[in-house]
Order: structure tokens, then sequence, then C-alpha cells
């Protein structure tokens, strides 16, 4: 399945902040197509990782499972306190911006799940 990501996955080499509107994992009838950002950051792995997990359930169309993984991933593998905090202040202000009940509830998930 993993060989399928990667034949289904194109990575444009711009930020993502230049292209945020193409990202994501986008369900074409059974099949999917990952769009990403070039890794530069932090915040570009926990892309990588919240589009795969959409890939890898790509029938649970919740944000609930995407975003633990990422807090999973910053529990384990982030020490440094205050990159946890300012990555928590940044799903924050994503969970103020959202208008999707899906993105609100996985946002909260997130936060909650992070431990500083």
């Amino acid at each position: 399945y993993f060989n399928k990501i990667k034949e289904n996955t194109k990575v444009i080499n711009k930020p993502y902040e230049e292209i945020k509107d193409f990202v994501g994992c986008f369900k074409i009838n059974n099949d999917f197509r990952l769009i990403l950002p070039k890794l530069e950051s932090i915040d570009d792995i926990l892309i990588y990782i919240h589009e795969y997990t959409h890939a890898l359930f790509l029938d649970d169309e919740t944000e609930i499972f995407p975003n633990l993984m990422e807090a999973i991933y910053i529990n384990n593998f982030i020490d440094d306190k205050t990159i946890k905090k300012d990555l928590l202040n940044k799903t924050k202000d994503e969970l103020n911006n959202s208008t999707s009940k899906n993105h609100i509830i996985g946002k909260k998930v997130k936060i909650y799940s992070i431990k500083i």
C-alpha cells in the first residue's frame, strides 16, 4: 500500500503557503491522489502525516485520526517545549479560523492530545 501511496503522490517543489489550496488527499472513486509541498519545516512534516493518514484510511472522512497522528508525532519526536507550544498555538489559530465541523473536532482532539 505504501508503494501505491508513493505512486499516487505528487510533491510540488514550493512552500506550503504558495500551494495550500492544492495540498491534500483527494479521493477519486476508490482511489486517491496526494498533493504535498516540499519538506522544509516541522509544519510540512505534520502535513505529510495528516495527508498520509487520510490516504491510509480513505473511507474515514473525519479529521480525528489525522490530527491524532500529528499529536502522537509531536509527543514522541519533539522534545523542545517552545516548538511544542508554537505548534499548539498554530493549532489553536487554525481551530479559531475553521468553519468545518470535522476540522474543529479534529483540531480539538489534537490540542487535547499534545503533552507539553
